[in-house]
């Protein structure tokens, strides 16, 4: 493939390359399209210097051969198409041409002449937009276009941009009717011709449409024939053409009345136009962004810049534009660790990103930390966490979640700590054993008022379920220091709470405190060790034995074993049975009067007796 050998430019200068297509004969195909490059600066004012092509590349692997510079370089076989139509019979033309004017294999080049794009169009005196060749309904729909725009614009320019958008659509709808009118075929002619222009490349493409906003003047061009895009904007309107959201935008930013009137006029920052344009194709996808970047209204203001850098790879193209879209900046460091979303997902993440991104650095954990605390000491308050928090609130969502104390803070700080909020906070932290977070509560100056000694036994109590203990120890002592903390009816309702939770580590803390393990306990079940036998908390079980509660000691009637026989807790007799436990003479025949007069389950009972009669329980068996 034939390439050309460019000479660099300079990136500090104005300068670009300008295409001069010499002249051809209109009509022929045999003659070699040649031209010349050459460097030029861009014009400080719009004036005739040259024309800028907007097109699409086509099939990279069709190719035609032109010359240029006494140069065979290969194009595109649409570029070539279109260099052919474009050439005038009687001069040359100069042109401004992406494929022709910038090195595309020089990264660097590539990378600073692209960023120029939206000056390169904006001081064009005109842009062709070649949207391919024609067939015959294309012709009589752009015959009938150019015959539109010459009625209109005979008519006096009304003063409002609503005004005169009004006046095409109006003069438009009478000329259909009258060509209905004389022609039955004209409307359905017409539309499918459009129809099928809209659907080629150039409505999907990326690229045009940074080319078509900053046109100033533009032309629509299928092989020889041309026509202004003021007039073929409102021809889908008038031709009752339903337009998908894309190709809608894309109509809306070309030069006419349609434009005055649209959304170009009213929101264009880098948010909106990635949404306007989400749809569009590239064959880089990090294009998907840089095409968009010139013609976006916060993308060069207040000092912020933002511009094309073909040296990051898509993802960190990706992550710089989440970062600049959230907090109008560049990241200038590697401090943020970043989501690593796909095109796709970022894409979907548009219409929420802020508050997407806070979701994301809250999972991220403690490498979430710095990238949550900007998102809410910068920028406008965040009002509506349901989305990330669950409809939880928010402190009671981070503790349950593991989040570390640096993120919890971080959210004290931004939202403050209400009663509600407190109240719950320290429960969750109790209940998921979080003791810096319970030290972080209790040692706050307005700790005596945000928790009264109800709320700090609600959260001992929580503790007390869990299967941790250091957040309970700290608790139990908050509760000793305050008046009217702790009573021997509140001590055996804790010890309680940690046997029917089987929270041993608990147990012992309880005991190690000074709460007795024999301690009378609610509920009517006595002891603890009762209360763990009734339960069928085995661990429970053992870990009392451990700390010296006598396993044969009565209850209010009986005994632990009595009580788990005659119930027929088979694990809390064989638990026993291993802790050494005695058998009483009578039990085994208490157990066959409970299990066959009682009407239970008689094959339990006779499971019980075979377990209290087995030889190895012998030695421990009174009179």
């Amino acid at each position: 493939m034939f390439s050309y050998n460019y000479q660099p430019i300079d990136p500090t200068t104005n300068t670009i390359r300008l295409l001069r297509l010499f002249q051809g004969r209109r009509y022929y195909n045999d003659e070699l399209i040649c031209g010349e490059l050459f460097e030029a600066e861009i014009p400080h004012d719009r004036d005739d210097t040259y024309e800028a092509l907007s097109y699409t590349w086509g099939d990279p692997t069709r190719t035609q051969t032109i010359t240029i510079n006494d140069q065979k370089v290969a194009v595109t076989t649409n570029l070539y198409d279109a260099l052919l139509h474009l050439r005038d019979p009687e001069k040359d033309r100069i042109l401004w041409v992406d494929a022709l004017c910038i090195n595309q294999q020089d990264t660097f080049e590539r990378t600073h002449q692209v960023a120029k794009m939206s000056v390169i169009y904006q001081k064009a005196w005109a842009v062709v937009i070649w949207l391919g060749k024609t067939i015959r309904d294309i012709e009589l729909l752009l015959e009938a276009t150019k015959a539109l725009d010459k009625m209109v614009r005979r008519r006096p320019r009304p003063l409002s941009n609503a005004e005169h958008l009004k006046a095409w659509i109006d003069e438009g709808r009478r000329f259909i009717s009258d060509e209905r009118a004389i022609n039955p075929d004209f409307y359905e002619i017409r539309q499918r011709a459009l129809k099928e222009l809209l659907s080629r490349s150039w409505f999907r493409r990326v690229w045009v449409v940074q080319e078509a906003a900053y046109a100033k003047t533009a032309h629509i061009q299928c092989s020889w024939i041309s026509v202004p895009t003021r007039v073929f904007c409102i021809m889908p309107h008038l031709l009752e053409i339903d337009m998908d959201a894309r190709s809608q935008a894309l109509l809306e930013v070309l030069p006419g009345p349609l434009r005055q009137s649209s959304w170009w006029n009213d929101t264009r920052d880098l948010g909106t136009v990635l949404q306007k344009f989400s749809s569009c194709e590239s064959t880089d996808p990090r294009d998907q962004i840089f095409a968009l970047l010139g013609l976006s209204s916060d993308c060069a203001k207040d000092g912020r810049i933002f511009l094309p850098n073909y040296q990051l790879n898509t993802l960190e193209c990706i992550q710089q534009t989440v970062f600049f879209l959230v907090f109008r900046e560049i990241p200038v460091s590697d401090l943020f660790t970043l989501p690593d979303w796909d095109l796709e997902t970022f894409r979907q993440k548009l219409p929420s990103l802020r508050l997407c991104l806070l979701e994301w650095g809250i999972s991220q954990n403690d490498n979430g930390v710095p990238l949550v605390r900007k998102l809410l000491q910068e920028g406008p308050r965040f009002e509506n966490y349901q989305q990330v928090f669950s409809d939880e609130l928010p402190l009671s969502y981070l503790i349950a979640n593991g989040k570390p104390m640096e993120m919890i803070q971080i959210f004290l700080e931004h939202d403050g700590l209400d009663v509600r909020e407190a109240k719950n906070g320290l429960s969750h932290a109790a209940l998921f054993d979080r003791l810096d977070l319970i030290q972080m509560f209790l040692g706050r100056e307005d700790a005596d008022i945000l928790y009264d000694i109800q709320d700090i036994k609600s959260a001992l109590e929580c503790a007390m379920q869990s299967q941790g203990c250091d957040a309970a120890e700290a608790l139990f002592s908050a509760v000793r220091h305050r008046k009217g903390g702790l009573s021997q009816v509140y001590e055996g309702l804790l010890l309680y709470q940690a046997v029917n939770s089987e929270n041993t580590r608990a147990i012992t803390m309880l005991v190690q405190n000074g709460v007795h393990p024999d301690i009378p306990i609610p509920h009517d079940e006595s002891t603890a060790m009762l209360a763990a036998t009734n339960h069928e908390r085995s661990e429970a079980q053992e870990e009392l034995a451990r700390m010296g509660v006598g396993i044969n000691r009565e209850g209010v009637s009986e005994t632990p074993i009595s009580s788990a026989a005659k119930d027929g807790k088979l694990e809390s007799v064989t638990c026993l049975l291993g802790l050494g436990v005695k058998i009483p003479a009578a039990i085994v025949a208490d157990c066959t009067y409970w299990w066959t007069n009682k009407g239970r389950r008689p094959e339990t009972g006779v499971e019980m007796v075979e377990l209290l009669a087995k030889p190895r329980i012998a030695p421990w068996l009174s009179s």
